[in-house]
């Protein structure tokens, strides 16, 4: 592969993988930080986070490592699996394990399709067949040919466009299916009307393909043959003389590919599966009630809309994006993450200037660093809850696995510099504590936004706005900074706020999105392992249109599940609009330590065992750094334990 190939790969591929891990740590990071900080100062803060930063990478490389080995050791079950008896046909390079040391491929020899027997039933679809209904033509038959011809050479040029790996569908002809089956299909006299409604279906179908970006929506077509008898084609899959679609196809060997939920399944003992799920899930919703309040605090600072008002409109505005247009927004994320990134880098950067010009005097208490170091774990965390999405895209090669990690580290990686500078610059700006302005200028202090219109005076006095204020409030770091750069002698830095509001949106936007994908995969995940193929053979809507290609039983059943579980964040954020702290601080933290220190410790111990030593992995960890495993489970099951003493202080106060 040349130099301009792995520029163009890393450009393309790693870069989605690199910009995901980016969304999915520096959200919280940004706007729950700064504000624990209000005690502790900066350099215990400094201390804990770079020991949690070296526990994370320990968890991006162990955890790899899990993934690859609950996947194969999925595909063994799969082939072992001979109660089922439906072949499933798949294409080699279709495959994941294709190319590397484990290529299952590789059994079956030569360039034919591997066999797996798995579901219970099959449904076939004939696309293209002969029809008897006549329709006489008013426009002579050839200008429709050349129409029809045209219209597909177009929408295989969208295609072209919108697929990035193209390389997939040369393999696949899929140029010259379109071809050959408008040209050089047999048509009886006058039959427009056919080609028209068959023609209208495969562009609907070249919608779906791109809406889901799946190339198994796409319609197999092949020239009419005049013998009309179809009594063979149900007997026989390789000599039949049509092309048959199987209904699960690539899906069942995607079915394999590692999610939260079926790691737990395979890898944990019984009692802690539904256990694992639910922390999860839990996890998740903690870190979705987060971003919820904080975005609409954002997004009330920018608009001046009430903020009771505002959480409805941006939980279910990014819930119907997050489930109905899941396989879109992955792309979109990488894009959004660049433009995130860039903004927070001219936030970081114009706040440091600011700082360096007012200077607050910081005071560190090394006693009081336990509340930076809980949401250190929560700064830092995240990447867990993401890592399988992301590992469901990559070929299992050395190249790729190693691509990933180092993609998946940087992420990491910037996520810490740029929390370490953002931190600093907002405790030049804001102070860690309030004080208490002079009754006899009260009347002449014009306090322009309260985000909670609660009353600013406390007995005889006004709080300034502080790190501590903020906390005690509910609110994101952000509030007290463009309260200080919009009023008072810092007014000349309006900009500043601007630029800061701009990129808070967009940040917790895509962060939104990034962790509700994750969700949403989870999800996907349990519903899945619910449901019958029989079941779903069963209940086949393909029989009402071609559109139920994409909208199936279980799709909807997804969709369903998911939005039950995103209606429980609304409610909550709705129920609590203070609690952005308490729940990062306390309950994210907790659900999300829970599963890295016990679930995640016990999966690591688990592939480590002889039962999965005999896997050869693409990429594997040296046998010296299997000594570091145990560092995992004992520093996040301390901030359990730490963060459940936090509890239990807190409300015994």
């Amino acid at each position: 592969m040349g130099l301009g190939a792995n520029l163009w790969k890393i450009l393309s591929h790693y870069s989605q993988f690199y910009f995901v891990s980016i969304a999915s740590v520096l959200g919280t990071g940004i706007l729950g930080l700064p504000v624990t900080l209000s005690e502790s100062g900066f350099r215990p803060f400094i201390l804990s986070f770079v020991i949690c930063y070296f526990v994370q990478v320990l968890t991006i490389f162990f955890f790899t490592e899990v993934l690859q080995k609950a996947y194969y050791r999925n595909i063994e079950q799969l082939q072992e699996n001979d109660k089922d008896n439906a072949p499933i046909h798949l294409e080699k390079h279709e495959l994941h394990t294709y190319g590397s040391d484990y290529d299952l491929s590789s059994k079956q020899g030569g360039t034919h399709p591997i066999i797996f027997h798995f579901c219970q039933a099959k449904s076939q679809q004939f696309v293209f067949s002969q029809t008897i209904e006549y329709e006489k033509s008013s426009i002579p038959t050839i200008i429709l040919y050349v129409l029809f011809i045209l219209l597909t050479l177009l929408s295989f040029v969208w295609i072209y466009i919108s697929y990035s790996d193209i390389s997939k569908l040369k393999r696949k002809r899929l140029a010259t299916v379109f071809f050959y089956s408008l040209v050089l299909t047999k048509f009886r006299d006058h039959e427009r009307s056919k080609m028209v409604t068959q023609t209208l279906k495969r562009l609907l179908s070249i919608g779906l393909f791109i809406l889901n970006n799946d190339p198994s929506n796409v319609p197999l077509m092949t020239n009419d043959d005049d013998d009309d008898d179809g009594d063979n084609v149900t007997t026989s899959v390789t000599n039949t003389k049509y092309y048959i679609k199987s209904s699960y196809k690539a899906d069942i060997i995607k079915r394999c590919l590692p999610n939260l939920h079926s790691l737990g399944e395979l890898l944990l003992p019984c009692f802690l599966r539904q256990v694992f799920t639910g922390t999860v899930l839990l996890a998740l919703l903690c870190i979705l009630i987060s971003y919820a309040l904080a975005g609409s605090q954002a997004f009330t600072a920018l608009f001046n809309i009430p903020y009771i008002k505002m959480i409805p409109i941006f939980c279910w505005t990014w819930t119907f994006v997050v489930v109905f247009l899941h396989s879109f927004i992955q792309p979109i994320i990488s894009i959004l993450t660049f433009l995130k990134g860039t903004l927070f880098t001219a936030t970081v950067i114009v706040t440091l200037l600011v700082g360096l010009k007012i200077q607050n005097p910081v005071k560190s208490d090394y006693s009081a660093i336990g509340d930076s170091f809980l949401m250190s774990t929560i700064a830092l965390g995240g990447l867990m809850n993401v890592m399988p999405m992301m590992f469901a895209k990559l070929k299992q090669t050395r190249e790729e696995i190693i691509g990933f990690n180092v993609s998946v580290f940087l992420g990491l990686t910037t996520c810490v510099i740029l929390n370490i500078l953002w931190c600093w610059s907002i405790l030049a700006v804001v102070p860690q504590s309030s004080t208490c302005l002079s009754t006899n200028i009260n009347d002449s202090v014009h306090i322009v936004f309260n985000l909670m219109n609660d009353s600013q005076i406390h007995g005889q006095c006004i709080q300034s706005p502080s790190l501590k204020k903020s906390a005690l409030n509910g609110e994101i770091s952000t509030v007290p900074l463009t309260q200080i750069l919009e009023n008072g002698e810092f007014s000349y830095f309006q900009y500043v706020s601007f630029i800061v509001q701009l990129f808070i949106i967009t940040s917790i936007s895509v962060s939104f999105m990034t962790m509700g994908s994750a969700l949403h995969h989870t999800i996907k995940g349990v519903v899945d392992s619910y449901w019958n193929p029989t079941l779903e053979a069963e209940t086949s809507l393909r029989k009402y249109g071609s559109i139920f290609e994409y909208i199936t039983v279980r799709r909807i059943a997804q969709w369903i599940a998911s939005l039950l579980i995103f209606s429980i964040v609304f409610g909550i954020a709705m129920s609590n609009p203070k609690g952005f702290k308490l729940i990062l601080e306390q309950a994210a933290s907790l659900f999300q330590n829970v599963e890295v220190g016990l679930f995640l410790s016990i999966m690591i111990y688990k592939v480590s065992t002889r039962e999965y030593n005999h896997y050869i992995l693409p990429f594997q960890l040296p046998s010296w750094s299997h000594y570091l495993k145990g560092i995992i489970p004992v520093y996040f099951l301390f901030a359990v334990f730490y963060d459940i003493y936090h509890i239990v202080r807190t409300y015994l106060k």
